[in-house]
């Protein structure tokens, strides 16, 4: 399954914020949406896409990152 993530940063302050969709285009609605308000304190959003995985996968993903 393919998710979306539509992620909140905010410059001021240490702050994240994510949003999980499975359908892209809830996605980029969210985020033309959350663009138009300036009292989120959101400095900018950024959608990624991530294939979910089981624990195995995901960290066999994280070890051949780390040894390459």
């Amino acid at each position: 399954m393919q998710i979306f993530l539509a992620v909140g940063q905010c410059a001021d302050h240490d702050a994240t914020y994510y949003y999980t969709f499975t359908d892209p285009d809830q996605a980029i609605d969210f985020v033309d949406r959350a663009v138009v308000h300036k009292d989120d304190a959101v400095t900018g959003w950024t959608i990624v896409t991530l294939a979910a995985q089981n624990a195995d996968e995901a960290y066999k993903q994280h070890r051949d990152w780390v040894e390459a």
